[in-house]
């Protein structure tokens, strides 16, 4: 059954290129180790932190979750190895999700001529 659904919309040129250097605070606060690397991996690193980025925001939405107990680098989306991303919590979103009866959340991600799509809908477990 669907706990949540999230959406959100960016201008990839809303983050700024110097914000996504490495040790910028925000790319640090932002995304996983993991992200970073498989990030850097690709020929336009751009496009993956913009799409994560909005795919933190949508996966953020679902929960429902208070925006100030909580941190983005908590939300991991990785791709597997066909290219689909893939959501797994931590921390204090984990721990949400777990009061909440979340047992996964589900996500798709698009852009095009400069802009980033995330969709996400969480789920209880059936």
């Amino acid at each position: 059954m669907i706990k949540g659904i999230g959406t959100d919309f960016i201008r990839m040129d809303s983050i700024p290129d110097t914000s996504l250097c490495p040790g910028d605070p925000f790319r640090e606060k932002t995304f996983t180790v993991k992200e970073q690397q498989q990030a850097d991996s690709r020929p336009v690193p751009r496009d993956y932190y913009c799409t994560r980025f909005a795919g933190k925001e949508a996966v953020f939405k679902t929960l429902g979750a208070d925006p100030e107990h909580a941190r983005l680098n908590e939300i991991e989306i990785l791709d597997d190895s066909f290219g689909a991303p893939h959501v797994t919590l931590y921390g204090t979103l984990k721990q949400h999700a777990d009061r909440q009866g979340i047992a996964m959340t589900r996500i798709t991600l698009t852009y095009d001529s400069g802009f980033v799509l995330a969709f996400a809908i969480s789920e209880e477990e059936e």
